[in-house]
């Protein structure tokens, strides 16, 4: 629960303009170096990312289905704060996803170096 002073600012803060995203991932550092490597190794790089995306798709995609089974009435109710929990983790699934797809790719390319 929120308390009222609580909830006075969290909508004063919500009509603001938000802060440029900022966004650090040691990965795609390593990666943006990894032509320093050889390419079996940032293969290996890529074969661990790949294994946490997959981990965290799986749990993301729990997440959802746990929100559509117990709680389907508020999902299309933009009033409730689980219609936009349901909307940010289809959001974080779609980007995982992504990434996972590019990490593919780039992958097979590796193996093709490799060879």
């Amino acid at each position: 629960t929120i308390t009222e002073a609580g909830n006075q600012v969290l909508l004063a803060w919500i009509g603001t303009e938000p802060e440029v995203p900022y966004y650090r991932d040691d990965f795609l550092s390593m990666v943006y170096s990894s032509w320093m490597i050889r390419p079996v190794s940032a293969l290996a790089m890529f074969q661990t990312r790949a294994g946490y995306l997959e981990e965290q798709i799986g749990q993301t995609q729990d997440m959802i289905e746990t929100l559509i089974a117990e709680h389907s009435e508020h999902l299309n109710d933009p009033s409730h704060w689980r219609f936009c929990r349901y909307h940010l983790q289809n959001r974080r699934l779609m980007t995982l996803q992504t990434e996972l797809v590019w990490c593919s790719s780039v992958m097979h390319k590796l193996r093709k170096a490799s060879d």
